[in-house]
Protein backbone atom coordinates (compact mmCIF):
# COMPACT_ATOMS: atom_id res chain seq x y z
CA UNK A 1 0.00 0.00 0.00
CA UNK A 2 1.36 3.41 -0.99
CA UNK A 3 0.58 6.78 0.64
CA UNK A 4 -2.09 8.84 -1.11
CA UNK A 5 -2.69 12.17 0.67
CA UNK A 6 -5.70 12.87 -1.55
CA UNK A 7 -7.53 10.16 0.42
CA UNK A 8 -7.11 12.07 3.67
CA UNK A 9 -10.04 11.33 6.01
CA UNK A 10 -9.79 12.69 9.58
CA UNK A 11 -13.24 11.39 10.60
CA UNK A 12 -12.77 9.76 14.06
CA UNK A 13 -15.36 7.10 13.21
CA UNK A 14 -13.31 6.05 10.19
CA UNK A 15 -10.11 5.95 12.24
CA UNK A 16 -11.75 3.99 15.05
CA UNK A 17 -12.99 1.53 12.43
CA UNK A 18 -9.43 1.02 11.21
CA UNK A 19 -8.29 0.39 14.77
CA UNK A 20 -11.03 -2.22 15.22
CA UNK A 21 -10.04 -3.95 11.97
CA UNK A 22 -6.41 -4.04 13.04
CA UNK A 23 -7.08 -5.62 16.45
CA UNK A 24 -10.61 -7.12 16.37
CA UNK A 25 -10.09 -9.45 19.33
CA UNK A 26 -8.73 -6.83 21.75
CA UNK A 27 -10.65 -4.45 24.01
CA UNK A 28 -10.41 -0.77 23.09
CA UNK A 29 -7.79 0.12 25.69
CA UNK A 30 -5.44 -2.60 24.46
CA UNK A 31 -6.01 -1.59 20.84
CA UNK A 32 -4.67 1.87 21.66
CA UNK A 33 -1.61 0.40 23.37
CA UNK A 34 -0.79 -1.94 20.48
CA UNK A 35 -1.36 0.66 17.76
CA UNK A 36 0.56 3.41 19.56
CA UNK A 37 3.54 1.07 19.99
CA UNK A 38 3.42 0.16 16.30
CA UNK A 39 3.26 3.82 15.24
CA UNK A 40 5.95 4.99 17.66
CA UNK A 41 3.73 7.58 19.36
CA UNK A 42 2.19 7.83 22.81
CA UNK A 43 -1.18 6.32 23.69
CA UNK A 44 -2.37 9.76 24.72
CA UNK A 45 -1.47 11.21 21.31
CA UNK A 46 -3.28 8.41 19.51
CA UNK A 47 -6.35 8.86 21.69
CA UNK A 48 -6.36 12.60 20.94
CA UNK A 49 -6.28 11.87 17.20
CA UNK A 50 -9.14 9.37 17.41
CA UNK A 51 -11.38 11.32 19.80
CA UNK A 52 -14.60 12.81 18.51
CA UNK A 53 -14.02 16.32 17.14
CA UNK A 54 -16.10 17.94 19.86
CA UNK A 55 -13.95 16.42 22.60
CA UNK A 56 -11.71 18.88 24.43
CA UNK A 57 -8.64 16.67 23.93
CA UNK A 58 -9.20 16.02 20.22
CA UNK A 59 -6.45 16.85 17.68
CA UNK A 60 -6.46 16.86 13.89
CA UNK A 61 -4.88 13.62 12.74
CA UNK A 62 -1.84 13.88 10.42
CA UNK A 63 -2.18 11.92 7.20
CA UNK A 64 0.84 9.79 8.19
CA UNK A 65 -1.08 8.46 11.21
CA UNK A 66 -4.14 7.70 9.09
CA UNK A 67 -1.96 5.86 6.58
CA UNK A 68 -0.31 3.84 9.35
CA UNK A 69 -3.70 2.79 10.72
CA UNK A 70 -4.80 1.79 7.21
CA UNK A 71 -1.70 -0.40 6.91
CA UNK A 72 -2.42 -2.02 10.29
CA UNK A 73 -6.04 -2.65 9.28
CA UNK A 74 -4.79 -4.42 6.16
CA UNK A 75 -2.41 -6.51 8.21
CA UNK A 76 0.64 -4.88 6.61
CA UNK A 77 3.91 -4.47 8.47
CA UNK A 78 4.91 -0.88 9.21
CA UNK A 79 8.62 -1.59 8.97
CA UNK A 80 8.90 -1.55 5.17
CA UNK A 81 9.59 1.75 3.45
CA UNK A 82 6.48 3.89 3.33
CA UNK A 83 7.61 7.47 2.78
CA UNK A 84 10.69 8.67 0.88
CA UNK A 85 12.88 5.82 2.10
CA UNK A 86 11.91 6.18 5.77
CA UNK A 87 10.14 3.72 8.10
CA UNK A 88 6.65 4.62 9.29
CA UNK A 89 7.85 5.92 12.66
CA UNK A 90 10.02 8.46 10.82
CA UNK A 91 7.13 9.44 8.55
CA UNK A 92 4.95 10.25 11.56
CA UNK A 93 7.51 12.26 13.50
CA UNK A 94 7.56 15.25 11.08
CA UNK A 95 4.24 16.32 12.59
CA UNK A 96 6.33 17.68 15.46
CA UNK A 97 8.40 19.52 12.86
CA UNK A 98 5.23 21.10 11.51
CA UNK A 99 4.41 22.31 15.02
CA UNK A 100 7.80 24.08 14.98
CA UNK A 101 6.98 25.57 11.59
CA UNK A 102 3.72 27.00 12.95
CA UNK A 103 5.65 28.67 15.78
CA UNK A 104 8.06 30.53 13.49
CA UNK A 105 7.97 34.34 13.69
CA UNK A 106 6.07 36.12 10.94
CA UNK A 107 9.27 37.38 9.28
CA UNK A 108 10.34 33.81 8.42
CA UNK A 109 9.00 31.44 5.77
CA UNK A 110 9.13 27.77 6.77
CA UNK A 111 9.19 24.62 4.63
CA UNK A 112 9.55 20.93 5.50
CA UNK A 113 11.45 18.74 3.04
CA UNK A 114 12.26 15.11 3.85
CA UNK A 115 11.62 15.78 7.53
CA UNK A 116 13.93 18.81 7.75
CA UNK A 117 12.66 22.30 8.57
CA UNK A 118 14.05 25.02 6.29
CA UNK A 119 13.57 28.69 7.07
CA UNK A 120 14.28 31.86 5.14
CA UNK A 121 13.60 35.56 5.77
CA UNK A 122 11.13 37.62 3.78
CA UNK A 123 12.57 38.36 0.32
CA UNK A 124 14.66 41.36 -0.70
CA UNK A 125 13.11 44.09 -2.83
CA UNK A 126 14.20 42.81 -6.31
CA UNK A 127 12.78 39.37 -5.44
CA UNK A 128 9.52 40.83 -4.12
CA UNK A 129 9.12 43.10 -7.17
CA UNK A 130 9.56 40.27 -9.70
CA UNK A 131 7.18 37.99 -7.82
CA UNK A 132 4.52 40.69 -7.41
CA UNK A 133 4.79 41.82 -11.04
CA UNK A 134 4.46 38.31 -12.47
CA UNK A 135 1.70 37.32 -10.07
CA UNK A 136 -0.29 40.44 -10.89
CA UNK A 137 0.11 39.89 -14.64
CA UNK A 138 -0.99 36.25 -14.48
CA UNK A 139 -3.82 37.00 -12.05
CA UNK A 140 -5.46 39.38 -14.50
CA UNK A 141 -4.92 37.22 -17.59
CA UNK A 142 -5.48 33.74 -16.25
CA UNK A 143 -7.54 34.04 -13.07
CA UNK A 144 -9.83 36.96 -13.91
CA UNK A 145 -9.72 36.46 -17.69
CA UNK A 146 -8.95 40.12 -18.41
CA UNK A 147 -7.24 40.01 -21.82
CA UNK A 148 -6.49 36.31 -21.37
CA UNK A 149 -8.25 32.95 -21.28
CA UNK A 150 -8.92 32.72 -17.53
CA UNK A 151 -9.61 29.31 -16.04
CA UNK A 152 -6.85 29.31 -13.39
CA UNK A 153 -6.21 30.05 -9.76
CA UNK A 154 -3.02 32.12 -9.34
CA UNK A 155 -1.91 32.20 -5.70
CA UNK A 156 1.06 33.97 -4.05
CA UNK A 157 3.11 31.92 -1.56
CA UNK A 158 0.63 29.05 -1.05
CA UNK A 159 1.55 26.44 1.56
CA UNK A 160 1.66 23.23 -0.48
CA UNK A 161 1.11 20.03 1.52
CA UNK A 162 2.28 17.20 -0.74
CA UNK A 163 1.97 15.04 2.37
CA UNK A 164 -0.18 16.70 5.01
CA UNK A 165 1.94 18.50 7.64
CA UNK A 166 4.92 16.38 6.56
CA UNK A 167 6.15 17.49 3.12
CA UNK A 168 5.43 21.22 2.98
CA UNK A 169 6.77 23.64 0.35
CA UNK A 170 6.03 27.32 -0.28
CA UNK A 171 6.73 28.52 -3.83
CA UNK A 172 6.63 32.21 -4.65
CA UNK A 173 3.62 31.66 -6.93
CA UNK A 174 1.59 28.60 -7.92
CA UNK A 175 -1.23 27.99 -10.35
CA UNK A 176 -4.03 25.45 -10.62
CA UNK A 177 -6.39 24.86 -13.51
CA UNK A 178 -9.88 25.25 -12.11
CA UNK A 179 -10.96 21.97 -13.65
CA UNK A 180 -8.54 20.28 -11.22
CA UNK A 181 -9.25 22.53 -8.22
CA UNK A 182 -12.76 23.95 -8.65
CA UNK A 183 -12.75 25.67 -5.24
CA UNK A 184 -10.06 26.91 -2.89
CA UNK A 185 -9.34 24.96 0.32
CA UNK A 186 -11.01 26.18 3.49
CA UNK A 187 -7.77 26.48 5.46
CA UNK A 188 -4.17 27.40 4.60
CA UNK A 189 -3.20 23.93 3.34
CA UNK A 190 -3.17 23.38 -0.43
CA UNK A 191 -3.22 19.59 -0.82
CA UNK A 192 -3.96 19.36 -4.56
CA UNK A 193 -0.69 19.32 -6.52
CA UNK A 194 -0.45 22.55 -8.54
CA UNK A 195 -0.16 22.52 -12.32
CA UNK A 196 2.56 25.19 -12.25
CA UNK A 197 4.94 26.68 -9.72
CA UNK A 198 7.30 29.61 -9.90
CA UNK A 199 10.36 30.15 -7.74
CA UNK A 200 12.02 33.57 -7.70
CA UNK A 201 15.69 32.97 -6.94
CA UNK A 202 17.67 34.82 -4.31
CA UNK A 203 21.40 34.44 -3.69
CA UNK A 204 20.66 32.72 -0.37
CA UNK A 205 17.95 30.36 -1.66
CA UNK A 206 18.80 29.44 -5.24
CA UNK A 207 20.76 26.33 -4.27
CA UNK A 208 17.75 24.97 -2.34
CA UNK A 209 15.37 25.98 -5.13
CA UNK A 210 17.45 24.31 -7.85
CA UNK A 211 18.93 21.27 -6.11
CA UNK A 212 16.23 20.33 -3.59
CA UNK A 213 12.85 21.83 -4.43
CA UNK A 214 12.92 21.08 -8.17
CA UNK A 215 13.31 17.38 -7.33
CA UNK A 216 10.37 17.48 -4.93
CA UNK A 217 8.13 19.20 -7.47
CA UNK A 218 9.03 16.58 -10.08
CA UNK A 219 8.48 13.74 -7.61
CA UNK A 220 4.91 14.85 -6.87
CA UNK A 221 4.03 15.54 -10.50
CA UNK A 222 3.95 19.32 -10.87
CA UNK A 223 3.74 19.72 -14.66
CA UNK A 224 5.35 23.13 -15.20
CA UNK A 225 8.03 25.12 -13.37
CA UNK A 226 9.45 28.61 -13.88
CA UNK A 227 12.62 29.94 -12.25
CA UNK A 228 13.15 33.69 -12.22
CA UNK A 229 16.47 35.35 -11.35
CA UNK A 230 15.83 39.09 -10.82
CA UNK A 231 19.54 39.80 -10.33
CA UNK A 232 20.56 38.24 -13.67
CA UNK A 233 17.19 39.14 -15.26
CA UNK A 234 16.57 35.63 -16.54
CA UNK A 235 13.46 33.44 -16.74
CA UNK A 236 13.84 29.66 -17.18
CA UNK A 237 10.78 27.63 -18.18
CA UNK A 238 10.54 23.85 -17.63
CA UNK A 239 8.01 21.10 -18.24
CA UNK A 240 7.87 17.64 -16.70
CA UNK A 241 8.86 14.89 -19.13
CA UNK A 242 8.68 11.32 -17.79
CA UNK A 243 9.48 12.46 -14.26
CA UNK A 244 12.35 14.77 -15.25
CA UNK A 245 12.52 18.48 -15.99
CA UNK A 246 13.04 19.55 -19.62
CA UNK A 247 13.70 23.12 -20.75
CA UNK A 248 10.89 24.74 -22.72
CA UNK A 249 12.34 28.24 -22.89
CA UNK A 250 15.11 30.57 -21.70
CA UNK A 251 14.47 34.32 -21.65
CA UNK A 252 16.37 37.39 -20.49
CA UNK A 253 16.27 41.15 -20.04
CA UNK A 254 13.49 42.65 -22.20
CA UNK A 255 12.38 39.49 -24.03
CA UNK A 256 8.76 38.86 -24.91
CA UNK A 257 7.79 35.61 -23.16
CA UNK A 258 5.30 33.07 -24.47
CA UNK A 259 5.93 29.70 -22.88
CA UNK A 260 3.87 26.87 -21.34
CA UNK A 261 1.60 26.73 -19.52
CA UNK A 262 0.83 30.40 -20.24
CA UNK A 263 1.74 30.45 -23.93
CA UNK A 264 -1.71 31.77 -24.87
CA UNK A 265 -0.37 35.28 -24.16
CA UNK A 266 2.85 37.27 -24.44
CA UNK A 267 4.40 38.67 -21.26
CA UNK A 268 6.89 41.56 -21.31
CA UNK A 269 9.77 40.22 -19.22
CA UNK A 270 11.13 43.70 -18.64
CA UNK A 271 8.11 44.49 -16.46
CA UNK A 272 9.48 42.09 -13.86
CA UNK A 273 12.62 44.14 -13.30
CA UNK A 274 11.25 47.69 -12.99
Amino acid sequence: MKPDPTSYNPDPDYLQGLLAQAYPSLPLSERYVKAAAALGISVRSLQAYLNAREAVSSREVPYAVQFALECLARGEDLCPVCHKGQPMSAAIQPTAVYDRLLQLPENLIGEIISGELYTQPRPAAPHALSSSALGGELYGLFQKGRGGPGGWWIIDEPELHFVRDTEVLVPDIAGWKRERMPVLPQDHRFEIVPDWVCEVLSPSTQRKDRVIKMKVYAHYGVKFLWLIDPWSRILESYYLDDGHWAVSGLFQDQDEVSTPPFDAVVIALGDLWQ
